[in-house]
């Protein structure tokens, strides 16, 4: 599973690429695909780290979602966008705003 945070426009999302094609988690558990997040009420508007926060849980249901979204054709379903393709979104920075100051460093023997 490869994860993503894109943009499109102004508008932020995180994904999963699959084919060319980037599922948008937020529309897909908002839809329960799949079963994903089959009894919360709340909607999900989740960047990056909100999702990786979820652990355990949010892989697993995103792996729901998209064994169900496997078999869809098209870029549309129950009228919202699930599917954007690769080359239609700015890719960004997998953490595009990280909590703490990221420091890295190469050392040479």
């Amino acid at each position: 599973m490869k994860l993503l945070s894109f943009k499109i426009e102004e508008e932020e999302y995180v994904g999963i690429i699959q084919d060319n094609r980037i599922l948008d988690l937020n529309s897909a558990f908002n839809q329960h695909l799949g079963g994903a997040f089959t009894g919360y009420i709340h909607r999900f508007d989740l960047d990056m780290l909100s999702f990786l926060e979820l652990g355990e849980l949010g892989i697993s249901e995103a792996l729901k979602a998209l064994e169900f979204c496997k078999e869809l054709e098209g870029d549309y379903y129950f009228g919202s966008r699930l599917f954007y393709s690769l080359d239609s979104v700015q890719v960004l920075s997998p953490i595009p705003r990280p909590r703490k100051n990221i420091v890295c460093g190469l050392f040479l023997h």
